[in-house]
């Protein structure tokens, strides 16, 4: 799918979608989009690259998010707006102009079973490697090369409730390692060493 104004669409209704193997580039907007009306089941081997927006963006409901190759978009990576209980699992995405991902809602980012190497490769994005709000388990993940000021390699936050859950992540060479702005946030045994600023920062407490 090369050059067009959207490379895959999903919208008015569209529902219990799998896309599986797809190469998506040099599209006007989104390389991947669903809209808030629908929803995909899984999306697995995805190359998306040199987009002019997002990588992959969801406003709708996703499953899960696998084995891609998400780099070199116009803005973040991988956006995640309230995408339901979904899986983003061994990814790699980098050299993306806004975040490596941007997850807001649920779901898991990574895999709390580190013997499965199910973790996701997040380096060398302009701005944060995941920026995650609110009830978000962020596990397993290897995060590196964010170092513009004031970026980290991963950035929590929340508004109410529960907030992020950085578990057994390596964080290593960005800006700042981890940066917490949200007093519910739980931060655990992550390997987080040689940032320039700070390794982890908390704000909310």
């Amino acid at each position: 799918l090369i050059n067009g104004q959207t490379g895959l669409l999903l919208t008015n209704s569209s529902t219990a979608f799998v896309g599986s193997r797809l190469s998506i580039n040099g599209s006007q907007d989104d390389g991947v989009r669903i809209d808030s009306d629908s929803s995909a089941t899984s999306l697995g081997n995805i190359t998306s690259f040199n987009n002019q927006r997002y990588g992959v963006f969801v406003d709708g409901t996703l499953g899960a998010l696998t084995g891609s190759n998400i780099h070199n978009n116009g803005a973040t990576g991988v956006y995640l707006f309230n995408p339901g209980s979904v899986s983003v699992e061994a990814n790699e995405i980098y050299n993306n102009t806004g975040d490596g991902i941007y997850v807001r809602g649920s779901g898991t980012v990574g895999n709390l079973d580190l013997s499965l190497g199910r973790g996701n490769l997040i380096h060398d994005n302009a701005h944060h490697g995941i920026q995650a709000h609110d009830n978000v388990i962020i596990a397993g993940n290897t995060i590196f090369g964010h170092v513009a000021e004031p970026r980290a390699g991963l950035y929590l936050t929340g508004f109410s409730g529960l907030g992020p859950q950085a578990i057994q992540n390596v964080v290593y060479d960005n800006y700042s390692g981890i940066h917490d702005t949200f007093s519910q946030s739980q931060i655990e045994h992550n390997r987080v060493y040689n940032n320039s600023n700070l390794g982890i920062t908390t704000a909310g407490s």
